[in-house]
């Protein structure tokens, strides 16, 4: 698997190994300095796909359309130090007060260990460049449930290993914020609000932006879901259904019961038929980047539909 492959199913589940890297910081935040004369818009996401990040490692990294890639830590080893940008994760916010929107990215690093460690970093303009304003470390396989920019301050809705959890397996969530200091980005206290449950998908209308890996979902008609009360309804872009929920033996565990659709038939719509069919054997759910991730299995085929909370 090349270093391309490796970046397109990271970004989608952050489900690779990572193993500890003696070249990596041990604080976990990071400034370049103060940016002068901003102009009034954030990085675009091909410009942070391209920038310098710093507090990663001891040395700078530029990505290189979203990659970087190091030599091998060790003569002969297959492995090398990886990072990449989160594809399609891109927030926006003034982080220090002027009035003018800075730009927040997830970065995910792997050197082939056993984990991903996932970094939230702060980017801005000024009149000649990209500015990479602060770097943190989140976690090792963090699963980020919702993102934001509120009141200045990055916050991060995360379901995280408690402790007692494997690392393989969180089940606590929490509200993770950082702000922007003269030192970087300092993260606060975090909010412990329970544990991973069948609940924790109710309120968000959720839209499909991809069947598998390889199939992306129409925008128009809008596939959709929502979960509500042990109840998920949704429309599978000819027709609404709707479908008892129930959890199993492990957290995150979760079963479609059965899925049933209303009078508007649509026989001859495949798309819609296969999302109904992913939908009856699904089984796990998860959180990526501010989206929902529903695996499901049918026969030998195993794959993860993935939902956003934006139409777009």
């Amino acid at each position: 698997m090349n270093a391309r492959q490796l970046q397109i199913i990271i970004s989608a589940m952050f489900f690779v190994v990572v193993s500890g890297c003696g070249s990596m910081r041990s604080g976990t935040t990071w400034r370049t300095g103060k940016v002068a004369a901003k102009v009034a818009y954030a990085p675009s996401s091909s410009e942070l796909a391209n920038a310098t990040y710093l507090g990663i490692y001891q040395s700078p990294v530029t990505l290189n359309d979203g990659l970087w890639e190091g030599e091998p830590l060790a003569d002969e080893a297959v492995s090398r130090p990886t990072i990449g940008l989160v594809d399609s994760f891109r927030r926006t916010g003034d982080l220090d007060g002027d009035g003018r929107n800075e730009a927040v990215v997830l970065l995910w690093e792997s050197s082939g260990g056993s984990g991903t460690n996932l970094f939230v970093a702060a980017v801005a303009r000024n009149e000649r460049s990209i500015v990479n304003l602060g770097v943190s470390l989140i976690g090792d396989r963090i699963q980020i449930k919702s993102a934001g920019v509120v009141n200045g301050e990055i916050r991060l809705e995360v379901v995280q290993p408690g402790p007692n959890d494997p690392a393989c397996c969180p089940t606590q969530t929490a509200i993770r914020s950082w702000r922007l200091s003269a030192d970087g980005l300092d993260e606060r206290k975090a909010v412990i609000t329970g544990t991973l449950s069948l609940n924790s998908l109710n309120g968000t209308a959720w839209y499909l932006k991809q069947l598998s890996q390889t199939e992306s979902a129409p925008q128009k008609p809008a596939m959709t879901l929502r979960f509500t009360g042990g109840k998920a309804t949704g429309n599978s872009g000819c027709a609404r259904f709707t479908s008892n929920v129930s959890g199993g033996d492990m957290t995150g565990d979760i079963t479609f019961e059965p899925v049933e659709k209303n009078r508007m038939s649509c026989p001859d719509n495949i798309l819609a038929a296969r999302y109904l069919q992913a939908l009856s054997h699904v089984r796990r759910f998860s959180f990526s980047a501010g989206q929902l991730a529903l695996t499901w299995a049918l026969g030998e085929e195993v794959e993860t539909m993935i939902f956003s909370p934006d139409i777009k």
